[in-house]
């Protein structure tokens, strides 16, 4: 298993963790959707859970809010960590759109927090698995 793989795997695994500590079953996704907005059922729920399908950022940030958990204890790389990785990704312009959402709904204080350390956490990454050197 390559090293991200095990991240993907942490990830998932703690999505299911905390939807399990709350006594919810995968149906929860359907509330999500309805409450959100988001593009959720509970077979991808559950593909989610398994770190066989995609998690959107969207639905991320909804699944957190749900479950009334941080949305960085999910994604933590290490345990404990709170810190993160760059933004080259940012190009994207699904990404950018989804960022702009979040930002409407979160508020800027808060998104340039969570972007900070979204940035700090993919730096490390690329540091870990063989990214370019930083200048």
């Amino acid at each position: 298993m390559r090293p991200i793989d095990a991240h993907i795997a942490r990830v998932a695994a703690r999505l299911r963790t905390v939807r399990q500590h709350r006594g919810e079953s995968t149906a929860v996704a359907r509330e999500v959707r309805s409450r959100y907005g988001v593009k959720l059922d509970p077979s991808y729920l559950s593909k989610m859970e398994r770190g066989e399908a995609e998690i959107p950022m969207r639905t991320l940030f909804a699944l957190a809010e749900y479950y009334e958990v941080d949305p960085r204890e999910l994604v933590e790389v290490e345990p404990g960590s709170t810190e993160a990785l760059p933004h080259t990704i940012f190009a994207n312009s699904k990404l950018r759109s989804e960022l702009a959402y979040l930002n409407d709904r979160l508020g800027s204080d808060l998104m340039i927090e969570l972007m900070a350390w979204f940035l700090n956490v993919l730096s490390r990454l690329a540091d870990r698995f063989g990214g370019a050197p930083r200048e």
